[in-house]
């Protein structure tokens, strides 16, 4: 993805907390829809989200297995 669109998705796989508005109404403005930008945060949420159970369930099956 290009700019605004990457630095939106990857900010809020990394840190959604650091978001502001203007990035936000940056992506709509590029959009040109609400849907899309929802679209947009949704699937960096869920992605990042998943990467992270990922990695915790690797982590527990490693602890598993080291304690075996």
């Amino acid at each position: 993805m290009e700019a605004p669109f990457d630095d939106l998705a990857r900010l809020v796989g990394e840190a959604a907390h650091r978001v502001t508005n203007a990035q936000v109404s940056s992506v709509l403005a590029a959009t040109g829809s609400e849907k899309a930008t929802f679209e947009i945060i949704a699937a960096a949420a869920l992605g990042a989200g998943l990467s992270r159970w990922d990695r915790a369930v690797k982590v527990l099956v490693e602890a598993t297995d080291a304690s075996e």
